[in-house]
């Protein structure tokens, strides 16, 4: 059925417009890079809605799964950096609890450690050299925390845009299954080699925890303090819209139920949430209390 991954790419492209819109107006980063996001989300969409009208092919293939697949979700993490920044949340204890650096050590870390049991081990031993590179990747996000906390969202960023163009090499040369292109989920046609599946477990893990923990964060704050009651919501929102999509995508992709529409109804659904907290985000703030920057806010 090609009408949810229709409205899907429908409501991800006209909201990846509103929000640069939004960017325009404020300039504000995390306006720029959910934008983007949110238009990664809609060619991932639209190739879906051309191969259910039509057929899959190679290139739909790949579109959908570097798109849709592979790099949307690391992006919107970066977007919850830019907007969190640190605040004084009453104690040190607790503005580090709540603060970005706390959210990159604890995502980056756990991501790291779930990728080294599943994919990272066995790489050392048949890749090391890939290995060793995505370890450095790694390395350099935990440093800029530790060392430099207000270059985190850049040193993120660059981190991604290495991943991202890695990433599609990996998956411009992975082999094709003509004979599963055929089929409804024809996206599995694609040879998913080792590398090509560390990009997407990386990106999307490393991306959802950023989220999470993000959405935690600004909800025990609008609770302490009663501040950034805006985007504590719309973090929140973020969030519940990418665990609606990845879960369409464990309970259709993974388990097959639902058929391709368990993965595209979803899609629809999760974006539509997704763009409700990134209007939430850019409200104008009706705290009584603003609050108290433990460095000057840059980005928000």
């Amino acid at each position: 059925m090609f009408v949810f991954p229709l409205l899907a790419t429908i409501v991800s492209l006209v909201f990846s417009v509103q929000v640069f819109r939004q960017y325009l107006q404020k300039q504000r980063p995390h306006q720029l890079v959910w934008s983007a996001a949110l238009l990664m989300f809609g060619i991932g969409a639209l190739a879906e809605t051309l191969a259910t009208i039509g057929s899959w092919n190679t290139l739909l293939v790949k579109i959908y799964y570097l798109f849709g697949g592979t790099l949307v979700v690391g992006y919107l993490g970066l977007g919850t950096l830019y907007v969190s920044g640190d605040f004084d949340a009453g104690g040190r204890l607790a503005t580090f609890l709540l603060g970005r650096r706390f959210n990159t050590l604890l995502s980056v870390t756990l991501t790291f450690l779930l990728w080294s049991m599943i994919y990272g081990l066995k790489m050392f031993k048949t890749s090391p050299a890939i290995a060793a590179v995505i370890s450095l990747l790694y390395l350099a996000i935990l440093l800029a925390a530790i060392i430099a906390k207000k270059k985190v969202p850049t040193v993120y960023l660059v981190v991604l845009l290495i991943a991202s163009v890695l990433a599609a090499y990996a998956i411009s040369q992975g082999s094709i299954d003509n004979t599963k292109l055929t089929e409804l989920q024809g996206w599995h046609a694609l040879n998913r080699t080792r590398a090509i599946k560390t990009g997407a477990f990386s990106l999307n893990v490393i991306g959802s925890f950023l989220l999470i923990i993000g959405a935690i964060q600004s909800a025990i704050g609008l609770l302490r303090k009663h501040i950034m009651r805006e985007r504590a919501v719309g973090n929140i929102l973020i969030a519940a819209g990418v665990l609606v999509v990845a879960g369409g995508g464990t309970l259709g992709g993974l388990l097959g139920l639902g058929g391709q529409a368990g993965i595209s109804a979803p899609m629809a659904v999760g974006v539509t949430i997704m763009f409700l907290g990134f209007l939430e985000t850019g409200r104008r703030s009706s705290s009584a209390a603003a609050p108290t920057e433990t460095q000057p806010r840059t980005t928000a």
